[in-house]
């Protein structure tokens, strides 16, 4: 869990930084595929899966396509869930403070604008950052995510709890979702 989650985070900052700066990874690149260029794969790069192309979810845990178990493929999970939170915010945030303003993206990605005047995904962005903060050592993608619903509690005053739950339920994060540990190799989804 907790290995995985590592990897996901190093995914998902990428990803954010290349949204806000304007980046892309190449021509037909996915922008949700970490190193297309590396792999020579435009959709999923060096994963198994885009992160906004991905079918997996908690009861996944220690999947490979691959046939073998890593931290890279239980980082897809967790990359997934991040994924559609912040399009989920993007969505909800939208008329007032579209995504889709590269300028807007830019000075919210440079510092220059407070998180509650920027896009969805800047939200979240500040969401994952002060859920990390509040995230114990040995974490569950399950503390994790009680960490960012915390962390919009205290942020946000909990305006996007919805959203944080309707995503983690479909991805098998829901609040009928147990591990015991960071060591728990086949925890229980909930929905």
């Amino acid at each position: 869990n907790t290995q995985g989650q590592t990897e996901s985070w190093s995914d998902l900052i990428f990803s954010e930084y290349f949204r806000g700066y304007g980046i892309s990874a190449g021509e037909g690149a996915n922008p949700f595929a970490l190193a297309p260029y590396v792999s020579g794969n435009k959709q999923r790069g060096i994963r198994n899966y885009g992160m906004n192309d991905s079918p997996l979810n908690y009861s996944d845990l220690e999947y490979d396509a691959n046939g073998t178990t890593t931290p890279h493929a239980d980082s897809e999970i967790w990359s997934a869930v991040n994924y559609d939170i912040a399009e989920a915010l993007n969505d909800k945030y939208d008329a007032q403070f579209p995504s889709s303003d590269k300028a807007l993206q830019l000075e919210c990605a440079k510092g220059k604008q407070p998180a509650d005047e920027c896009p969805g995904n800047r939200r979240w962005a500040q969401i994952m950052f002060d859920g990390l903060l509040l995230t114990p050592s040995g974490s569950t993608m399950l503390d994790s995510r009680d960490a960012m619903l915390a962390a919009d509690r205290l942020r946000f005053d909990g305006a996007n709890q919805a959203e944080l739950w309707d995503n983690f339920a479909r991805r098998g994060m829901g609040e009928t979702a147990s591990s015991t540990d960071a060591d728990d190799r086949d925890p229980v989804p909930g929905w």
